[in-house]
């Protein structure tokens, strides 16, 4: 369908508006596609009722493709519980903070721990702020800068690997939006190609160690680490901090190692790169023809068993788990996927439905005049980041701006790689910094952080890379056909990087002074 006009906008807008009402994504989403095929079967809801079920949600779920996705992001989630609660990742954390000397080191080293433990931002606040609060109340490191590192960390870091659940969700749909516009490239290398433009995402986590390394707080942040220092109150009086995260405990007589944790995602790694090079063609083909050419779902789903499988292993060496045990923890892992797996089919179902009501042609049409390829990524990047912060979902966001980013970067000349880094970019900034976001939740808890002084400290550090993000998409717009892809990428993640950095050092002078004034 060409476009339905005006009403062509209706399931997306109604999505949004829905997810910052209800702040349920479910049904905002599910909402959102039975509009839409009630505008296609002639304005009959209980038709379209039928048709949203028929025509979307089960060819959605039915797609092979779509199929493999599902299975790999279970397998996915049972692999982070099992590397969670098998004690790995956690033995992994409490041997960085054991090398912790300092505030400095404290801060640099939770960093760091929140970095490496990748695969799962409800794993890494669950882990990080328990295992390095101890060293860093000792350090006189206020809760509020425990739980901004924490945060800083935990979403950005999955959605910057194709093999996370973050990276196979993002993928999926970018690969079957290229499929809608005539594209033929792999999905992995259209997502690799999109790493470089995922500015905010970049520029977070540096910005994370900056602040750990030079200790330029701002804003309510100093307030809280100079109260933190002089005063020894971690918290603000009146701040509670009750703990009511899962906690990881081990069973008395385990004995979980490093090798745990870093044996699966060891063995992960290696069988992605293999199963992508056997179904590629290698050795018959090069290794950069196999790569484009490979089954990537396909050898996803199977090195995310076999990981799943050898750390389920180690549960039951290290006496974690009996045999029976570990079985129950691979199957509560799937277990807590399945909302995920509905978001999926749910965001392949929106994205099919406005293919058909033709919102992507009629955005076209009235943005054509303006929305050019100069302006669009710094427009879609500023969209994107405030739908997520309003609706607290970077999921959402990427099932509703996705299917449009990329084919109106496609229809009107503009590169396409930047059109997916923002909207991951602008997804992932509603998501680390959002009050009613998970992992903003997650790390106020798993820190022992009041969470409105969470927020709050944490906003400031966010808009400062989101203000520098803004710019390197603006520069990219106006550059990218003159300097080409990958100058552009590089210069946009140094205005990033940079930018922050200026911004927030003359933050921290302003804040400063406005302390010594105060006095």
């Amino acid at each position: 369908m060409e476009s339905i006009g005006i009403l062509s906008l209706l399931p997306p807008l109604l999505a949004i508006v829905l997810a910052l009402t209800t702040k349920q994504v479910l049904i905002s989403l599910m909402a959102a596609v039975w509009v839409g095929a009630t505008l296609i079967n002639d304005y009959n809801p209980i038709t379209g009722l039928y048709s949203a079920f028929g025509d979307y949600v089960f060819p959605a779920l039915g797609n092979p493709d779509n199929a493999a996705v599902v299975v790999m992001v279970v397998f996915c989630g049972s692999l982070s519980y099992l590397m969670e609660t098998g004690g790995g990742a956690k033995v992994f954390a409490e041997t960085l903070a054991k090398k912790i000397r300092g505030r400095k080191g404290a801060q640099v080293l939770t960093a760091a721990g929140g970095t490496a433990i990748f695969f799962s931002d409800s794993t890494n606040p669950v882990l990080i702020g328990p295992v390095f609060k101890p060293q860093s109340d000792k350090m006189k490191v206020s809760r509020e800068k425990l739980a901004y590192i924490v945060d800083a960390t935990s979403a950005t870091m999955p959605s910057m690997f194709f093999f996370t659940a973050w990276g196979a969700y993002i993928l999926n749909i970018l690969q079957q939006q290229l499929e809608i516009i005539g594209v033929e490239k792999n999905g992995i290398i259209a997502f690799n190609e999109a790493v470089p433009f995922m500015f905010y995402t970049i520029g977070a986590v540096i910005f994370v160690y900056f602040i750990a390394v030079t200790g330029f707080d701002y804003g309510p942040m100093m307030k809280a680490e100079k109260r933190a220092q002089e005063e020894g109150k971690l918290v603000a009086d009146g701040d509670a901090t009750e703990k009511l995260l899962r906690t990881v405990e081990i069973p008395e007589g385990a004995t979980p190692k490093l090798s745990s944790m870093l044996v699966p995602i060891a063995v992960l790694v290696i069988v992605i790169f293999a199963g992508l090079l056997w179904t590629g063609g290698f050795p018959k083909v090069g290794i950069g023809e196999a790569m484009a050419n490979a089954a990537s779902t396909k050898s996803l789903v199977v090195a995310f068993f076999v990981a799943s499988i050898v750390a389920a292993c180690y549960t039951i060496k290290d006496k974690v788990y009996t045999v029976k045990e570990a079985i129950g923890a691979f199957m509560t892992g799937i277990g807590q996927m399945m909302e995920t797996c509905c978001i999926l089919v749910l965001a392949w179902s929106i994205g099919s439905v406005c293919t058909a009501v033709g919102t992507t042609n009629y955005v076209i049409s009235i943005t054509e005049g303006f929305l050019t390829p100069a302006m669009m990524y710094v427009v879609l990047f500023l969209v994107c980041a405030l739908t997520a912060f309003c609706t607290g979902t970077s999921w959402g966001t990427f099932a509703i701006y996705l299917p449009i980013s990329v084919p109106l970067a496609a229809a009107i000349g503009a590169p396409i790689a930047p059109a997916v880094g923002l909207v991951v970019s602008g997804g992932i900034f509603g998501d680390h910094c959002s009050p009613i976001s998970d992992t903003t939740v997650l790390s106020s808890m798993g820190s022992s952080c009041n969470h409105i002084a969470h927020v709050s400290t944490q906003l400031p550090y966010a808009v400062t890379v989101a203000a520098a993000a803004a710019i390197a998409y603006l520069f990219v717009g106006l550059t990218a056909e003159s300097l080409g892809l990958g100058v552009a990428a590089v210069i946009g993640i140094a205005i990033t990087v940079f930018g922050s950095w200026i911004f927030g050092t003359v933050a921290h002078k302003m804040s400063h002074n406005r302390l010594s004034s105060e006095k």
